[in-house]
């Protein structure tokens, strides 16, 4: 029961249909079908054949076919360049063709995959492939787990590995599709480094190859880097013109509103940083429509009407943001930042004082990014009342941060 489950609930994603559209063209009804997905019930003949038929698959037999796993491999493959396969979908389709492939001749293909899946998804684990290094490969799959093993790598920090291991792909791989997308994975990397002109090749080469073969999802996740990189240059008002692409980009392709909601929060904290505060807020009123009560959105709120002197809305906004009890490091950032709109009532050392608490609170968070900010933050400040002292041992710290953010 548990095989039938997972190899129809597989197959029938692979081929695109719904329980809803498979009960329409069999005729079976919904509520059988989901129970048959769910290894509730076992089909009559009747409906194996009918399921068997419009799936083109012999769907119930406890093996798979050559046939039927090369085309199980290439539907992940095609998904892998594409862009639109999720994590637990690979856990599927992994583990389904590691079970059912040991003793065809795809052994290979599926033994790799799988251990591409355990390397990607390990924590601490000891990246080795030694026992790999015996079989006579598919290429591609190989590539491909080789490209999940520097995933994994760049997710540890570990990027010069990473950046290694995805050269190797780009230059041995002669499949266009692996290419690129050991490109797209090497563009993080570049970013991370901060090689903006060398992620920008990357991203066009990329780009072309998507085109191509009509991946718009993986070209909008190139204009999104794009953009992402002309904010990093100081160009915030054409960053924010290339993300207000990619929002037209993303409805098209009909993505979930969060994630359209995210592109308008870069829009918004772009256009803070250029001062054009009515688009910032044009942006974040749209991003709250689509997610309500979402902390950055609230965050942004607040430096906008900070910086635009509404200590009105300023306080509406961190109501809000306390009655929804956010999480410590953003009611810290708010209260600083209240502070701060109150800052003519405030002594500059009472300010000093809290913004030195939010320090040592990134500090134990080992939030390096915002340990930075507040530096700044704190050393302006030192600035104001001429402390020489401080202001120099801040100097300092700001170094070791900066050096400890470059290393890793």
């Amino acid at each position: 029961m548990d095989q039938i489950y997972k190899q129809f609930r597989i197959i029938r994603k692979q081929k695109g249909y719904t329980l809803k559209t498979l009960s329409e063209i069999t005729g079976i009804p919904f509520q059988r079908i989901s129970e048959i997905e769910k290894g509730q019930a076992v089909p009559k003949q009747e409906y194996k054949e009918k399921l068997e038929q419009v799936l083109g698959v012999n769907l119930f037999d406890d093996t798979l076919k050559d046939q039927e796993i090369s085309d199980l491999f290439e539907s992940f493959y095609s998904k892998m360049f594409y862009g639109n396969l999720n994590i637990t979908e690979l856990a599927d389709q992994v583990n389904y063709l590691y079970e059912n492939a040991l003793d065809s001749k795809y052994h290979y293909l599926t033994f790799v995959m799988k251990y591409a899946f355990e390397v990607m998804n390990a924590n601490e684990k000891v990246l080795d492939d030694r026992n790999l290094k015996n079989i006579d490969f598919d290429r591609r799959a190989y590539h491909i787990y080789q490209i999940y093993k520097a995933k994994s790598l760049y997710e540890r920090k570990n990027l010069v590995q990473a950046k290694e291991l995805l050269m190797q792909v780009i230059a041995n791989s002669l499949d266009e599709k692996i290419q690129s997308i050991a490109q797209y994975q090497l563009i993080f990397i570049w970013i991370d480094e901060y090689q903006l002109l060398e992620a920008s090749s990357l991203i066009e080469k990329a780009k072309r190859t998507f085109i191509e073969y009509g991946a718009f999802l993986r070209v909008h996740e190139c204009n999104l880097h794009q953009a992402h990189i002309c904010a990093c240059e100081h160009r915030y008002a054409y960053a924010v013109e290339l993300y207000e692409k990619c929002v037209c980009s993303a409805l098209s392709m009909n993505l979930p509103p969060a994630e359209i909601a995210r592109i308008y929060r870069e829009i918004a904290i772009y256009s803070i940083f250029d001062g054009n505060y009515t688009k910032a807020l044009q942006a974040l009123d749209l991003a709250s429509a689509l997610e309500e009560n979402n902390e950055d959105t609230i965050l942004y709120y607040l430096y906008v009407y900070y910086y635009i002197h509404d200590l009105e809305k300023f306080r509406y906004w961190l109501l809000i943001a306390k009655e929804l009890e956010l999480k410590g490091s953003l009611k810290i950032e708010l209260e600083f930042w209240q502070l701060i709109s109150k800052k003519q009532f405030i002594s500059s050392a009472k300010v000093i004082e809290k913004a030195n608490k939010i320090y040592d609170y990134y500090a134990k968070e080992k939030d390096y990014e915002r340990l930075f900010f507040y530096t700044e933050i704190i050393l302006s400040l030192y600035d104001q009342i001429n402390d020489v002292k401080n202001k120099y041992m801040f100097i300092e710290k700001e170094k070791e941060i900066l050096a400890f953010i470059y290393d890793s």
